[in-house]
């Protein structure tokens, strides 16, 4: 730097520039050493991006981080330039909290060291685009999903009927890691069948197969039971996921399917780019697609609604106070209810005492008296308190106060308040 100030080649930023307020500009430079001489010096580029005789820059020669970090970090920074990554691997490798220039251990070495050396496989993959033959064959979506502690995934391929033979085609694969948030297995296979469900819907939508026939697969007899249920009548996490996928595909067919033959197996647990390169299952779907539907798997035993987990407890309510009588109901007045309440409980009064019935019976009015109506009034209102103030009326049977929450506590000091005499007892 010194030598650069003496040849002119750079000048010290004035006092009065650097005091100021406006924006200012500087010319970014990179420090360059050749070997590991330590006596070696430094050079400076100025102009990162500009390219040299063999059409390569400084740019494109940088490191990411510390170069004295293990192997695998190295192999990370590859696995970003490529399609394929092993998410729940880099995942796992975040979870063990290393430091930037730990050495992994002896396990762990060996499986970043196994996974480089087959990385080149993926460039032989081989994906056929070519999905369907004569417009008039028969198309059908099949779709699959699972889940593992590490990942979940779903997979959907066409089988497509030409001249009565079946040809298996893959489409389109999704894969997402297990949330950091604990949950049960069976959770994370409805959320696999979640993914499967938009995958499945996406792929009709652009493939223009909204009329073929869907069929959608997951080994989990749980999530399978959950999808075919109501939504209301489980808990909050699986009814959301379950009106989700039976709003995606109204009429795609839930099955199930023995998990030794599900090919969204492979990704969920993950397999390796040689193992990846011919695998059977993968890229060509279960065995029974090349056969007639009727040897196709068949759903086990589901277990009972009551059995399932994340059922949405059901609440009872119960009043214990008093019903209002039904006889209130046959009334639209209260002058015809106490009318009528008086002529009965006249009757009822000659019924219980016939003597009295046979003195009175000379000088009975025919007409009710104003007695009589007050009675039938007095009798209503005893009725009506019993029935709106039942849990009061016990308490003072039963010699205890008047709960505090009781809107009859509004109602105390009102005459009293208002009293003239002196509040002295003694």
């Amino acid at each position: 730097m010194d030598d650069y100030l003496a040849r002119g080649h750079m000048s010290l930023v004035p006092e009065n520039l650097a005091a100021s307020s406006g924006p200012v500009s500087y010319l970014p430079h990179h420090g360059i050493l050749k070997g590991i001489d330590a006596d070696a010096k430094y050079r400076v580029v100025f102009n990162g991006p500009s390219c040299t005789a063999a059409r390569t820059s400084l740019n494109d020669a940088l490191h990411t981080g510390s170069q004295s970090a293990a192997g695998p970090c190295r192999r990370c920074d590859a696995l970003a330039a490529i399609s394929y990554v092993f998410v729940a691997d880099v995942e796992k490798m975040y979870r063990q909290q290393l430091e930037w220039d730990a050495p992994l251990a002896v396990e762990e070495a060996t499986i970043w060291t196994n996974l480089e050396e087959e990385l080149f496989l993926v460039e032989q993959i081989r994906i056929p685009r070519w999905f369907r033959g004569d417009p008039a064959s028969l198309v059908e979506v099949h779709g699959f999903s699972d889940a593992s502690e590490q990942a979940y995934a779903a997979v959907v391929y066409l089988r497509v009927i030409e001249d009565g033979r079946p040809h298996i085609s893959l489409v389109m694969a999704k894969t997402r890691v297990a949330p950091l948030k604990r949950v049960s297995l069976p959770c994370l296979e409805l959320c696999a069948a979640s993914l499967l469900a938009k995958l499945a819907e996406h792929v009709c939508a652009i493939l223009s197969l909204e009329a073929s026939p869907v069929f959608l697969w997951t080994n989990s007899t749980v999530a399978l039971s959950w999808i075919r249920g109501h939504p209301a009548k489980w808990t909050t996490f699986v009814a959301n996921r379950v009106a989700e996928i039976q709003r995606l595909n109204r009429d795609a067919k839930w099955l199930h399917v023995p998990g030794r033959i599900n090919p969204a197996d492979c990704a969920s647990r993950g397999v390796s780019p040689r193992e990846l390169l011919e695998h059977p299952l993968w890229w060509g779907g279960p065995g029974f697609h090349s056969e007639d539907p009727v040897s196709w798997p068949t759903d086990p035993g589901l277990p009972a609604s009551a059995d399932l987990p994340e059922r949405r407890a059901a609440k009872c309510l119960t009043s214990c106070g008093t019903r209002e009588p039904k006889e209130l109901a046959r009334f639209s007045s209260l002058r015809r209810l106490l009318r009528v309440s008086a002529w009965i409980w006249r009757w009822r009064r000659r019924c219980v005492k016939p003597k009295d019935r046979v003195e009175a019976a000379p000088t009975q009015p025919t007409l009710l008296g104003p007695e009589e109506l007050d009675f039938a009034l007095t009798r209503w209102i005893r009725v009506a308190q019993a029935v709106t103030f039942h849990a009061e009326l016990e308490n003072i049977r039963a010699g205890r106060p008047v709960s505090g929450r009781s809107i009859l506590r509004k109602l105390t000091g009102g005459r009293l308040r208002k009293n003239p005499a002196s509040r002295r007892t003694h």
